[in-house]
């Protein structure tokens, strides 16, 4: 999986040709188009004047390293588990 950056994906879903497959009638390809094109103005703006393309990576660092310590925490847990079961085998 890879993650994209808001500007990656301005234009996505934009045009009614990209609902195609999804919806066979234009009656409604081109309300979802024009839904998205608005949706795009909306993300613009965030990029623009909201450092969005900075939150997003920020986040991503932060999930990275979470997932990390996360990883860590286990391996930590299941070397006290086995150490735990060893412990008790050997008492008996």
């Amino acid at each position: 999986m890879r993650l994209l950056a808001p500007a990656d994906v301005l234009g996505a879903g934009s045009n009614p040709d990209h609902h195609r497959d999804r919806f066979k009638t234009a009656d409604l390809r081109v309300p979802i188009a024009k839904d998205m094109t608005a949706e795009d103005s909306t993300l613009k703006n965030y990029i623009e004047n909201c450092r969005l393309e900075h939150w997003v990576e920020e986040a991503r660092k932060w999930a990275g390293e979470k997932l990390k310590q996360e990883k860590k925490n286990k391996a930590l847990n299941e070397e006290a588990v086995q150490g735990v079961t060893a412990t008790s085998m050997n008492a008996h």
